[in-house]
């Protein structure tokens, strides 16, 4: 399992809702206000995975722990998934990926696009340990 980073893309009457909201505790006392408080959305929410960029290279950055994302993670919502579902997710990005950038922060370590398909077809640990 890892956790992804991802965005939270809300639909146009929801965005204008909180644009209003926002405006209205800017007026009245500041943005603290709204800490803690709780917003229901009326339309559907995407959570989009987030992406890195080191110089002109893109990659998907996913995390073996919710807590090795840092600071980063309080920016960004967090999805746990299997790598695999992952990796599926980064090959079929719509943007020119490198490959996937695991603890970026700490200790990063890049899986190149071209192992994807070397990665997707090796056994699993649970199917080897079937065999035995």
């Amino acid at each position: 399992k890892v956790w992804i980073p991802c965005n939270a893309v809300t639909g146009r009457k929801d965005d204008e809702r909180i644009s209003q909201m926002i405006q209205e505790a800017e007026e009245t006392g500041g943005l603290e206000s709204l800490t803690d408080r709780i917003i229901t959305f009326e339309e559907e929410v995407r959570l989009v995975p987030d992406i890195l960029q080191s110089e002109e290279v893109l990659y998907f950055p996913v995390f073996s722990t919710a807590e090795e994302m840092g600071e980063y993670g309080e920016q960004v919502s967090k999805v746990e998934s299997s790598f695999l579902d992952a990796m599926h997710m980064a090959e079929h990005n719509e943007k020119d990926l490198a490959g996937i950038l695991i603890n970026a922060f700490s200790t990063p370590f890049i899986i190149p696009k071209e192992l994807f398909a070397v990665i997707a077809g090796m056994p699993s640990a649970l199917e080897k340990e079937n065999q035995e």
